[in-house]
């Protein structure tokens, strides 16, 4: 979005946060001290949210709720996007303000340990909360909730692997630039490159240990090498 500013036009956030406050305050989000209220915000994203069980993988196109699905749960009377804006006294204005109220909500529903819904969601169905690409719309992301290893294998566990081998890899490259510039130092460069990503594992793997031997993995766990790629 631009940030236009024509004659007399203030910036699209001056004008735009108005919007986003009175939206929050109409839906019942805002308290009297002008503080949101984010347990009600996820209050309603876990009842949502709850609802949308993959079983497997091939239905997550169907079951999946969309981003903007979810915005529009939470703020049902907010001006969204394909057009509507367009109907808005300030639609730069509009516009800005659902794109600050959809971060918000897609904030809550992180799929990482200790993020509002996925903490909600131990509680009160035992589902671990999945986003995933696979929504049925091109680009567009949505959210799920499953207990299918196919599913937590594809949209939990692979987008963190990614994550750590790019982390890897981008630990490798500086660690190459330190050795070309520095071959004096090479070997210095390959012990911490070998030694902090061991390290870093075997901690992990290891607080995992420990819950699979405080029982509590699934007694029908398979620990196979058909799940390593």
């Amino acid at each position: 979005m631009t940030d236009q500013t024509g004659p007399g036009l203030a910036p699209v956030k001056e004008r735009g946060e108005p919007l986003r406050l009175s939206a929050l305050a109409t839906h019942g989000y805002l308290d009297e001290d002008g503080e949101i209220l984010y347990d009600l915000i996820d209050d309603k994203l876990v009842e949502k949210i709850a609802q949308a069980v993959v079983h497997k993988r091939g239905d997550r196109k169907t079951v999946a709720i969309r981003r903007t699905a979810l915005t529009s749960t939470v703020f049902p009377n907010l001006p969204g996007p394909d057009g509507a804006f367009e109907d808005e006294a300030d639609p730069e204005a509009a516009e800005w303000a659902w794109t600050q109220l959809n971060e918000l909500v897609w904030r809550r529903c992180d799929a990482n340990a200790g993020k509002p819904v996925q903490s909600r969601l131990n509680g009160s169905t035992g589902f671990l909360l999945c986003r995933t690409w696979a929504t049925g719309e091109k680009g567009v992301q949505g959210v799920y909730v499953t207990r299918d290893w196919e599913c937590i294998r594809e949209d939990f566990i692979k987008p963190d692997q990614k994550k750590v081998e790019n982390a890897i890899d981008q630990q490798s490259k500086n660690a190459e630039m330190g050795v070309e510039r520095l071959p004096e130092f090479g070997k210095k460069f390959r012990t911490q490159l070998n030694t902090s990503t061991k390290r870093a594992l075997a901690s992990g793997v290891g607080r995992v240990d420990l819950l699979i031997e405080a029982g509590n993995s699934d007694s029908h766990d398979d620990d196979s090498s058909q799940d390593e790629e």
